[in-house]
């Protein structure tokens, strides 16, 4: 999402003024925020607020981002459907499916809320076939990307959607600002990325192309900023400066401070939790523990202790090992929440129980009620993550 924001205000500048090789400033004091910033924020608001279930809150929250900049360079349909009073989708293919839908990557738990996910927040607009692909594929592009999946994997997996088998060269001599369709952008952007070696060769990469760089490079910076997880300091501060001030209920800042929660969340792997480990943890920060039992998948005794102190969720891991004893170790992390006041028992699914403070249950019983126990195995953790970011 971060790479979606600085592609768009890098590329904003040469959008309708070709650049055509990677030796260019990145910013200037014409490179500002366009369309492309402004919508994936709003993407990002409805995810973070749980809201992918109401298409009319989803619509408001498009529209409050929408009217609150109106001069952020979007095309003629889009204005009419934000200032409408009974907004419709109008089977658009437009890029704009894509270029908004990088958050999506990032606040999925698994392939399939991927595919909800993206549906949910582009049919209220974009309900062409090709407006739909344009989406998914990109949004799945982020989320494989974030998850640690090679280039290969990736190529193979778009590849199912889009020719790939562009020319770079070829592309930087021919590649002109043409109609701004998710078949006409989004497979040129993943090309970009899959020749890319870093995070800002990506966006160099793209910008030099040309065609409607910003949108471009929004969709292949999004994929790159998941890929290489790393970008630099000094472009990022720099590009963040440029977005939009608070405004009708608008909060860039807030919403990137939510993603970084979100991104540190997904990224950061488990603290190894031991038993000298687990005695030193603040026994009022826990808030959820889970335990595989004798039977499980996978490995049994494997142990999870979520704690939330400091406005973040951390999680720590035991797994045990031979000569390990799991079942007494896993019995003593158990305890931490069922031998204090104010937790209960769920089953998960997969021979996996979750001890959750009680405060958190009703919220998670709703978040939990429509899905099946292996749903709720693979995304109880995200679901935790949501509860508490609301808080």
């Amino acid at each position: 999402m971060l790479g979606a924001l600085i592609g768009d205000i890098v590329g904003s500048v040469y959008e309708f003024d070709n650049i055509k090789t990677k030796d260019f400033s990145l910013l200037s004091k014409n490179s500002r925020f366009t369309d492309d910033s402004v919508m994936t924020l709003a993407v990002a608001e409805v995810l973070q607020h749980g809201k992918t279930d109401d298409p009319d809150e989803i619509v408001r929250i498009f529209q409050k981002w929408g009217r609150a900049y109106p001069n952020a360079g979007y095309g003629a349909s889009f204005v009419r459907w934000v200032f409408s009073e009974n907004p419709q989708p109008y089977h658009s293919c437009g890029n704009g499916a894509a270029m908004r839908i990088s958050p999506v990557g990032w606040y999925a738990d698994d392939e399939s809320q991927v595919r909800d996910y993206v549906r949910a927040v582009t049919s209220v607009t974009h309900d062409h076939p090709e407006g739909l692909k344009g989406a998914e594929v990109t949004a799945m592009c982020v989320y494989y990307a974030r998850r640690g999946r090679s280039k290969e994997f990736i190529r193979q997996y778009a590849s199912q959607y889009y020719d790939l088998s562009f020319d770079y060269e070829e592309l930087r001599r021919n590649y002109t600002h043409g109609a701004e369709l998710c078949q006409n952008t989004v497979p040129q952007a993943i090309f970009c990325f899959l020749i890319s070696n870093s995070f800002e060769d990506c966006l160099r990469t793209t910008i030099s192309i040309g065609g409607d760089c910003d949108t471009t490079a929004a969709i292949s910076c999004a994929i790159a900023e998941a890929y290489y997880k790393r970008i630099d300091r000094d472009l990022t501060l720099s590009a963040l400066a440029l977005l939009p001030a608070a405004k009708d209920g608008c909060d860039a800042r807030e919403i990137l401070s939510r993603f970084a929660d979100r991104k540190r969340f997904v990224l950061a792997p488990p603290v190894p939790l031991d038993a000298r480990a687990l005695e030193k943890i603040d026994r009022t920060q826990i808030v959820a523990v889970q335990t595989a039992h004798t039977g499980a998948m996978g490995r049994p005794g494997e142990t999870h202790v979520y704690c939330a102190g400091g406005g973040e969720l951390s999680e720590y891991r035991f797994t045990p090992t031979c000569g390990d004893d799991s079942s007494a170790f896993s019995e003593q992390a158990r305890r931490l929440a069922v031998k204090s006041h104010g937790f209960c028992e769920i089953y998960i699914g997969m021979g996996n129980f979750l001890y959750l403070r009680s405060d958190l249950k009703p919220a998670f019983d709703a978040a939990a009620s429509d899905l099946s126990l292996s749903e709720l195995y693979v995304r109880h953790k995200g679901i935790l993550w949501r509860i508490l970011a609301d808080r």
